[in-house]
Parts: C-alpha cells; sequence; structure tokens
C-alpha cells in the first residue's frame, strides 16, 4: 500500500529500488519545498496479504501492480485480491484512490493493459454477482 503512487516519484526522478524480501518495505519521500511521502510496498504473495489490514487503514492511496508477463495463469488470484482491496470498508469508506499499475508492459510477451483492464472488469463483475447471490 502506498501513501504516493510510484508514478509521482519516478516523475520527480526519485530513485525506487526493487523489493527482495518478503517483509514490508518502507520508503522515504521527497523533502524540501515537496511534502515527504510514505511509501509501504506490501507484495501479494498470499503469506503477506495479512499486513495489508496493518497498512490499508492509514492509506491516502493504493497503487495496485500487476505483472502483464504472468497475469493469464494468475487473473483469477489477482481479481480476487484487488477485489478485496476494493471492498474493504476503510477503502470504500475513506474513498481511497487507486490507481492499477501494469508491469512489465514493454516486454514482447506481455498482456496489453485493455486486455489486463478487460479481464480484471470481467472477473470482478463475477465476484460481484457471486457475493450477491
Amino acid at each position: 500500500m502506498v501513501d504516493a503512487t510510484h508514478l509521482e516519484l519516478l516523475a520527480r526522478d526519485t530513485p525506487i529500488m526493487k523489493l527482495e524480501s518478503m517483509n514490508e518495505d518502507y520508503r522515504s519521500g521527497i523533502k524540501g519545498k515537496i511534502k515527504p511521502v510514505r511509501i509501504v510496498d506490501v507484495l501479494g504473495h498470499s503469506r503477506l496479504r495479512p499486513k495489508l489490514d496493518k497498512f490499508l487503514p492509514q492509506a491516502t492511496s493504493i497503487v495496485f501492480a500487476v505483472h502483464a508477463l504472468e497475469f493469464r495463469p494468475n487473473y483469477q488470484a489477482v481479481s480476487e485480491y484487488l477485489y478485496d482491496i476494493l471492498t474493504r470498508a476503510s477503502v470504500v469508506r475513506k474513498k481511497i484512490p487507486v490507481l492499477i499499475l501494469c508491469n512489465k508492459v514493454d516486454k514482447v510477451t506481455a498482456h496489453t493493459k485493455e486486455f489486463i483492464r478487460k479481464q480484471l472488469e470481467k472477473e470482478m463483475y463475477e465476484l460481484k454477482v457471486n457475493v450477491a447471490i
């Protein structure tokens, strides 16, 4: 979960290091004239998902990264995780903005962002319908 988007930091030429551990990762924002930001990177691994409960109530925005190369075999799990986040009481109540970031789209075998968007919408609609029943 993040308090500012990776894109904002990239636009400001702030280096973002790759997370290599199975623990949440904290990053400092830019200081000076720009308000400092705190980014918490929580991996989507099922063992780490309970950590989401710790950070979600404090979040002011969310960047949900989708791996465009590995999306097809994982689309149901990805959709369920995103649906879970979007329907959390704290996210709904605070109207936390969510950016869905498609990672690795520059690779030849990657799925397009349009394909990923359509698949996520379709799968989450099915989840919504099934929950309503």
